[in-house]
């Protein structure tokens, strides 16, 4: 049989945690190094025969870079507050069962809440 445990719960919060503090800078950087060979790429099927191409490769490949970007670390925000959110969904989840548990067996006072991480 299966029993309760919530160090399992902490576990797997802990470990989202871990993962939203790097899923901004993981997106920010696939974006920027895919915008900026997108944008060379483009550059150089758009304007094969130009002379200055280098140039016109490196423009358009910091343009690409500075869109995809941009995208990227918004999508990486956005994926950070979710494993966030959901990693504070089941430590509430968790203390709601110790609270329960608690006022069950008539214990006066509740289990003490696990460290807060604090925001930087």
């Amino acid at each position: 049989m299966v029993y309760y445990d919530p160090g399992v719960i902490q576990h797997f919060a802990n470990k989202l945690y871990r993962k939203s503090s790097r899923i901004v800078a993981l997106r920010t950087i696939i974006g920027v190094l895919g915008g900026f060979f997108a944008g060379a790429l483009a550059a150089g099927l758009l304007h094969p025969t130009l002379a200055a191409a280098g140039m016109v490769h490196l423009l358009a490949g910091g343009a690409g870079a500075a869109i995809l970007g941009t995208i990227g670390y918004t999508s990486g925000v956005q994926k950070s507050f979710s494993l966030l959110l959901q990693a504070q969904t089941a430590l509430c989840q968790m203390m709601t069962e110790a609270n329960t548990r608690a006022a069950a067996q008539g214990t006066a006072k509740p289990p003490a809440l696990p460290p807060q991480k604090t925001a930087a």
